[in-house]
């Protein structure tokens, strides 16, 4: 009698609290490889952040932010991690379908030209009379023509070389050129190879005129339409995660290790240290927190990809960014 009573007021007691609920399902698409420079997607998985937010989310790697975009527009994932002037190159062609910004995690585009002191190069004018190793497809080697229009650069006066870009540092590394058209990071890459960088000279793009945001999490409009409470969750768990990551690189390393056997902890944490400390943490990042944006800055941000990608129309603001997911600025803050 007492065993009957005992599953009967545990079934009503079931019904009062009613059933357990299930998490929503989530797939997360990466920028590229799982490394370093992502790892912080990886550290909300593992860290419990999506699980506390009522996510079940899986963190898959790309072959590069345009995988990354096309996965989203196609529906076969919801939320990723990708460059800003891709997704503004996919909205122009593409307005119904391309993905958006959520939050904005790089403040600085990595584009960079790194050049040896040797040559002589501390300017973009100084890169006149030179051999400029670039690659054919990457965002700086296709925006480099506006980045000449904005410097004064006489682009006829420049042996400018395309390679493959992954004979690119290599080459700069054994002075087959002046300078490399690269990302900030390739720093890291010539220094493996042998080259000190303090023979290196570094000519950011951020500093010379293209001023633009790098690399943001996206999602699909399929997953802000249908379900705009799980981006906003999945939101918040990235920015807190980003937050730490800040704040203390080293454990975001560990979980990276759990979930990738092929992670190089000492490398992989020398490159998200860099990342953030040359594309994230900025003066807005350590005022606003991170995901703040400055319209104006965003504005001419489209402006600018829409001329050097002769895209068939400038998308606007709007068109690549809805606001409406950002967390507060206690969970996006990083200094105390």
């Amino acid at each position: 009698m007492f065993g009957r009573l005992t599953v009967a007021m545990a079934m009503l007691l079931g019904l009062w609290l009613g059933p357990a609920s299930a998490q929503t399902s989530l797939k997360f698409s990466l920028d590229f490889i799982m490394f370093g420079p992502n790892s912080p997607f990886v550290f909300a998985a593992e860290a419990g952040y999506f699980k506390d937010a009522g996510l079940s989310v899986s963190v898959d790697p790309s072959s590069g932010s345009g995988d990354a975009v096309n996965r989203l527009a196609s529906g076969a994932y919801d939320i990723g991690y990708a460059d800003v002037g891709t997704v503004i190159e996919f909205a122009a062609k593409n307005p119904d379908v391309a993905p958006k910004v959520v939050l904005f995690i790089q403040e600085r585009t990595p584009a960079t030209i790194l050049a040896l002191k040797s040559a002589g190069i501390s300017k973009p004018t100084d890169l006149m009379g030179h051999k400029l190793g670039s690659g054919s497809t990457d965002a700086g080697a296709r925006m480099f023509p506006t980045f000449a229009d904005i410097n004064k650069i006489d682009v006829g006066k420049i042996d400018r070389q395309i390679v493959d870009f992954r004979l690119r540092d290599s080459m700069f590394a054994q002075r087959k050129f002046d300078a490399i058209i690269a990302y900030a990071d390739s720093m890291l890459n010539v220094k493996g190879l042998g080259l000190d960088p303090a023979e290196v000279n570094r000519l950011d793009y951020a500093d010379w005129g293209l001023n633009f945001y790098g690399n943001a999490m996206i999602a699909s409009r399929q997953i802000m339409q249908s379900n705009p409470d799980a981006v906003r969750a999945a939101v918040d768990a990235v920015a807190k995660a980003w937050r730490d990551a800040i704040r203390d690189p080293k454990p975001v390393i560990a979980a990276l290790a759990k979930r990738n056997n092929l992670t190089k902890p000492d490398a992989d944490l020398e490159r998200l240290e860099f990342i953030i400390k040359n594309q994230v943490v900025s003066p807005a990042s350590r005022a606003n927190g991170i995901g703040s944006v400055d319209a104006d800055r965003l504005d001419q941000q489209l402006k600018l990809i829409g001329q050097a990608f002769n895209l068939p129309r400038v998308p606007s603001r709007a068109d690549i960014y809805d606001d409406r997911f950002l967390p507060p600025l206690a969970d996006r803050k990083f200094t105390d």
